[in-house]
């Protein structure tokens, strides 16, 4: 199965990131979330480690990235020799019980999908008042049941919520940032031509064929371990 996130698509976009927002939402999330010098911190679907390089360099955190592209990894490891990525099978964390500070959703539980099981391994990796802190794309139908039936469709931002209630998680801040993902698929098609299938980015997360860009939002949602 082809990654498109292998694509250069995606790897030759201007900030490198490969998410809605770009370094600009990274940074606005980890003001958010008051995150403190040498704290251990997750990014989990790291891709060419982008974000991980700027939260090491910027906020001198303490990063390891999760990607289960081996592709990815090997450019993000060319780009910064530094960086810590390991090779995951979207399973299981390799983490200790309560070893984070932090953990960085940027567009990934969507592509990842299980999120509800994916929520309760953060619950045990994070230490106390531990944070989550996830970008992604959220579904815009009222018809919560339509999307419960369709399979891996990303839930709504309130869906969300939900999840991370469930798994121990109280939600501190959620916002709108539906514009940054209007721009970016903007940005997708003035680089790749008029032509690109814009839903083949919706596909990779999780929706079904056929889906619009005015089916989905894009939010910022923070929650910390209870």
């Amino acid at each position: 199965m082809i990654n498109i996130y292998e694509s250069s698509i995606f790897t030759q976009l201007p900030d490198g990131s490969m998410h809605p927002g770009g370094l600009r939402l990274t940074n606005r999330a980890v003001r958010l979330a008051a995150l403190k010098a040498d704290m251990h911190v997750a990014d989990i679907g790291c891709g060419t480690g982008v974000t991980a390089a700027f939260l090491t360099d910027k906020y001198k955190l303490t990063v390891v990235g999760l990607e289960i592209s081996g592709a990815l990894i090997d450019i993000g490891l060319k780009n910064n020799p530094g960086l810590h990525l390991i090779r995951w099978n979207c399973e299981t964390f390799p983490f200790e019980d309560e070893s984070l500070d932090a953990i960085f959703f940027e567009c990934t539980l969507s592509v990842i999908g299980n999120i509800q099981s994916v929520l309760s391994q953060c619950a045990k990796a994070l230490k106390a008042a531990g944070a989550i802190i996830i970008s992604d794309v959220c579904s815009r139908q009222s018809d919560s049941e339509k999307i419960k039936t369709a399979k891996n469709t990303p839930p709504t931002s309130v869906m969300m919520q939900e999840m991370l209630s469930r798994s121990g998680f109280d939600v501190v801040l959620a916002e709108d940032h539906t514009p940054a993902l209007r721009t970016f698929l903007a940005q997708l098609r003035e680089q790749n031509g008029s032509n690109l299938d814009t839903c083949a980015f919706f596909g990779a997360c999780g929706a079904q064929p056929g889906a619009r860009l005015s089916d989905f939002g894009y939010s910022l949602i923070i929650a910390r371990k209870i």
